[in-house]
């Protein structure tokens, strides 16, 4: 047969070229290649893969760096709000010897939801209804007057027997805590004797951190409530400790229905003292 053209081609019937059989094996056999290539498991697939894998455990890293960026700010402001609510507690037990009220702290901005929060977490103890006690204060000797005070409302005081104890009468030992609050207040609680009664205002004050009867209103409610021995005892040391004088006395019981009373009761001769108009 006579050949046409160059080695490897033919041609067919209609005069074109044809193929030869090595050309269709090299085209087969690229074919192959290129399918190795971009099948599963292959190096470029593994590539390709990898490189999957690698962007994903960057993100997965991006994505803990942010959470813990998040969290590290969570923390910050969780200490800067302990921090803020642990020196308003401070602030508010300086002021009744490591006591404060739900009113005070509400008042400070501090929520019951964050009193309660404090409490189980051991920081606060609940005294009793409406008081709180900061734990870390240092304990004051007469913290449960100054709670029954807290809990009775501005206006009471501790008085009669109680007060004796806190003007630092050795002998005065009461076996509850007196109270004088106003008749409008209905509380009751263990361990308190309250006395409904109105104070004025000259009538009470704070003597270390504790809010008490004044020495001299004291003496009289004791002329109405405790034995002669004990009242005979509170005016002379009180008299010679300089937390009262004759003259203060006079005029504490001038205008009371009851004053030749308590003048006799007393014990002492009192200097005359005019009533005013």
């Amino acid at each position: 047969m006579r050949r046409h053209g160059p080695e490897g081609h033919r041609r067919n019937a209609c005069g074109q070229h044809q193929d030869s059989g090595a050309e269709l094996v090299a085209d087969a056999e690229r074919a192959r290649r290129r399918s190795i290539v971009s099948a599963p498991g292959s190096r470029q697939a593994r590539c390709n893969e990898d490189h999957t894998y690698v962007f994903g455990k960057l993100d997965l890293r991006f994505l803990a760096v942010l959470q813990m960026i998040k969290l590290t700010a969570s923390v910050s402001f969780m200490q800067a709000a302990t921090s803020r609510t642990s020196r308003v507690f401070y602030e508010l037990a300086a002021e009744h010897g490591g006591y404060f009220t739900t009113t005070e702290a509400s008042q400070a901005g501090i929520s019951h939801r964050q009193l309660s929060y404090h409490v189980a977490s051991g920081t606060l103890e609940r005294v009793t209804h409406g008081v709180y006690r900061l734990i870390d204060y240092p304990a004051h000797p007469r913290g449960d007057m100054i709670a029954a005070t807290l809990w009775a409302g501005p206006d009471s005081a501790i008085s009669h027997e109680s007060a004796l104890a806190v003007y630092g009468l050795a002998s005065a030992m009461p076996s509850a805590i007196h109270l004088t609050a106003p008749a409008s207040f209905q509380g009751r609680r263990a361990g308190v004797r309250i006395h409904r009664e109105e104070l004025g205002h000259d009538e009470r004050r704070l003597w270390d951190d504790v809010p008490v009867t004044t020495v001299e209103r004291t003496l009289i409610d004791i002329t109405r409530s405790s034995d002669r021995s004990l009242l005979r005892e509170a005016v002379s040391e009180f008299l010679e400790r300089g937390l009262t004088t004759r003259k203060r006395l006079a005029h504490a019981i001038t205008g009371r229905e009851d004053t030749a009373r308590i003048r006799r009761d007393l014990g002492i001769r009192l200097p005359a003292v005019r009533e005013s108009a």
